[in-house]
């Protein structure tokens, strides 16, 4: 169990240079997420063992972890389904030989098949609410796609903890290996003479996620002793009432620039938006199709190759719905 490592070296509320990637804090990226340490000091100054303590904005569940860790019952309440379902992933305890044998499974089917099984295997992903031809290289659609096949196949029930652990770890790769820039917090697609050499590697990236938070999920599972008392809802903190007596309510409430955090809430997982909060199966596409036609006028295309010394073939890759296509694909040609 964790006991008071939280306190700032002069006991005050100066956290700078505070680890926040402990445990597992650092599963995914969530804007204006609560340093740890702060949740971690006034749970062990205001509450005591086995009280409950509340966050109606748990976002990505910092002080839920924290409250766990401290040996708390936490109920956490939020209105983001995508966070609902981060939440719950830091907050449930895995078993480390479990987890390890079951992503050495996993990896092994990940890492054999060839980009022609992938294509042949993977289904197609409708671009409903996102326009993956716009967003995503075709060829990253199609990795993408593969993996969330297998994490279905899987992981079919909804709620299931080993899945929501290796669908957060997607849901973060599905956002590095977007178009998006990555140190944007709002949605901003690379520029096009970017786009041209970025050539994502979603499966290796993959890989590389889950096994980052490995470690985490160890220690997790060592200080909780693999049993925690939590509770993750999806609800409006304005209406909803805890039972029972509440010892401690702490959150770090939402922000004006609601943007910001549903932009994150989108695009940290496009692929898994077809994903309901509990983790379900996305739906089939209806109209997702390739086109070939101009994706930019000549005189740009030729001002974009001046500009990357590169001779490059443009392509356009998936759109969604009527009309021209937005996004575009490249390939290098000699």
């Amino acid at each position: 169990m964790l006991r008071n490592t939280g306190s700032s070296r002069d006991g005050g509320w100066d956290f700078r240079g505070a680890q926040t990637q402990t445990f597992t804090h650092g599963l995914h990226p969530y804007p204006a997420r609560m340093v740890p340490s702060i949740a971690r000091k006034l749970i062990l100054r205001y509450s005591s063992h086995g009280d409950l303590v509340y966050d109606p904005f748990c976002g990505s569940g910092t002080s839920l972890v924290e409250g766990t860790l401290a040996g708390r019952r936490v109920l956490g309440v939020d209105l983001n389904p995508f966070a609902v379902l981060l939440s719950k992933a830091k907050t449930t305890p895995l078993h480390p030989e479990r987890l390890c044998e079951e992503w050495r499974s996993l990896k092994k089917i990940l890492l054999r098949p060839t980009a022609g099984m992938r294509a042949q295997r993977s289904p197609r992903i409708q671009g409903q609410f996102l326009d993956f031809g716009f967003w995503y290289k075709p060829y990253v659609v199609r990795d993408l796609a593969f993996i969330l096949s297998q994490l279905d196949d899987r992981y079919p029930t909804a709620g299931a903890s080993l899945g929501d652990f290796f669908r957060i770890a997607f849901a973060r790769t599905a956002r590095e290996v977007s178009n998006q820039r990555l140190k944007e917090v709002k949605r901003w697609r690379r520029s096009a003479v970017d786009l041209f050499t970025y050539r994502p590697t979603p499966v290796p990236r993959f890989v590389q996620n889950v096994e980052r938070e490995l470690p985490g999920m160890r220690d997790y599972y060592a200080a909780t002793g693999g049993r925690v008392d939590r509770q993750v809802l999806l609800n409006d903190a304005r209406t909803y009432r805890p039972r029972g007596r509440v010892s401690l309510a702490i959150t770090s409430p939402p922000y004006g620039d609601s943007g910001s955090r549903g932009s994150v809430s989108r695009d940290a997982a496009p692929v898994l938006e077809e994903l309901r909060a509990a983790g379900l199966r996305p739906t089939i596409p209806s109209r997702c199709r390739m086109l070939r036609s101009p994706a930019l006028p000549d005189d740009q295309i030729a001002r974009l190759r001046a500009e990357t010394g590169l001779n490059i073939n443009i392509r356009v890759g998936l759109a969604s719905g009527p009309g021209t296509a937005r996004g575009i694909g490249t390939e290098k040609v000699s």
